[in-house]
């Protein structure tokens, strides 16, 4: 069964693309074409981005099968490293204001 999960990482942003640029690579890497039929094979997503100066907040939830998670954060971070410069990157606890999402996610 698919359990949801959080993963943060910090980019530098120099603010030339559209902020949803992230996101995109994230979906590419994790379901291949953009537009695809659902359920996202590997791990259902969603990405948020948050800019905040310089630095752009890219937060993937995501739902996957436990032994799937190492290599979901593995090719998210694989997704935006090789676009731009990421400043940090890490594991995250579900809010609770996404827990909601979050149960979606695992469906």
């Amino acid at each position: 069964m698919r359990e949801p999960f959080a993963h943060v990482a910090e980019l530098f942003w120099i603010g030339t693309e559209d902020v949803r640029a992230p996101g995109g690579a994230v979906t590419e890497e994790l379901c291949g074409p953009l537009a695809h039929d659902p359920p996202c094979p590997l791990a259902a997503h969603y990405t948020s981005v948050e800019r905040r100066g310089m630095m752009l907040e890219v937060r993937v939830l995501f739902a996957c099968e436990p032994a799937d998670e190492a290599a979901v954060r593995s090719r998210i971070d694989a997704a935006l490293a090789g676009q731009w410069q990421v400043l940090t990157a890490h594991r995250d606890e579900v809010s609770e204001a996404e827990a909601e999402h979050a149960e979606r996610l695992r469906t």
